[in-house]
């Protein structure tokens, strides 16, 4: 019910997440440094306890992507002359799942970034029109949007005016003729105001013939 605010909320955590090391270092009673952060949602926790050893690589990947969209490879560490082969071998392993997490992560927020500018640009072009009423008006325009395949007009619609493909689809089969779903005495006089008050009278008079016979 209220997109927005989850996704602003989701998008405050990540935040926190990412600034983590804004929070304090505590030192447990045998010595070993922990740190404190605690994040409300549960995913983002299980994803800090998974890379926190490997947070510059999961940083890293994650800034690459989120930046340029654009996955880049991991580029193994080199053998020191402290460390085997084999020890080599399982730190990389690791840090390729920190570096795989970093730009799925980065992908999870720009899809929720972009969640969140469509809400802003739906909220700012919204009217008190139902998608119902849209499509009434566009019908008595005159528009030819029953000359046409109904997937394509409806595709072209959800990219014109964001209108839902499937229910475009389902209420272009509606808007010409009769009574039902679409054509109500509801939506037929909300659309005959619109037109009155925007000085379209010959239309509004077409839309109360219509409106009369409905009764």
């Amino acid at each position: 019910m209220n997109k927005k605010l989850y996704i602003q909320n989701e998008l405050s955590q990540i935040d926190t997440l990412l600034n983590h090391n804004l929070y304090d270092v505590k030192t447990s009673f045998i010595g070993e440094s922990t740190n404190s952060y605690t994040p409300k949602i549960d995913i983002l926790a299980k994803i800090f306890s998974t890379i926190k050893y490997g947070w510059d690589t999961f940083t890293s990947s994650y800034e690459q992507y989120f930046f340029n969209e654009k996955e880049n490879d991991f580029i193994p560490f080199k053998k020191d002359k402290d460390i085997t082969q084999e020890q080599l071998d399982s730190f990389n392993e690791r840090h390729i799942k920190y570096h795989k997490q970093g730009s799925e992560f980065a992908k999870y927020v720009l899809w929720l970034k972009k969640g969140e500018n469509k809400s802003e640009l739906i909220k700012r072009n919204t009217s008190e029109l139902s998608h119902k009423q849209k499509m009434l008006i566009l019908y008595y325009l005159g528009l030819d949007i029953l000359e046409h395949d109904k997937t394509s007009m409806s595709k072209l619609l959800f990219h014109l005016l964001e209108l839902n493909e499937d229910n475009t689809r389902k209420y272009l089969s509606y808007v010409a003729n009769g009574k039902n779903e679409v054509r109500t005495e509801k939506n037929l006089t909300k659309v005959k105001l619109l037109f009155e008050k925007f000085g379209f009278l010959g239309l509004s008079n077409t839309i109360q013939k219509d409106i009369d016979m409905l009764k």
